[in-house]
């Protein structure tokens, strides 16, 4: 799943995810968090420590694979 849909997507009690709240818990400013939602190739690559924050928050439903387009499944 994209950052973006991730956080599009409303929380189980419905209220709405705030970008700069998850910015201050993953350690981002909230202009990155706008920046890791753009689409390859104008999205920067996180990096290690931000990728393991985003996929921590976000319960793994964001990881790696999804910021380097890579589906599900399969093989190089």
């Amino acid at each position: 799943m994209k950052l973006a849909e991730w956080l599009d997507t409303p929380n189980p009690d419905g209220s709405r995810k705030v970008r700069g709240d998850f910015a201050a818990r993953i350690g981002v400013t909230p202009q990155m968090i706008s920046a890791y939602c753009k689409e390859p190739p104008d999205c920067p690559w996180p990096g290690r420590a931000v990728i393991e924050a985003i996929a921590r928050e976000t319960h793994g439903a964001v990881t790696a694979n999804d910021f380097a387009n890579i589906e599900q499944g399969t093989a190089a």
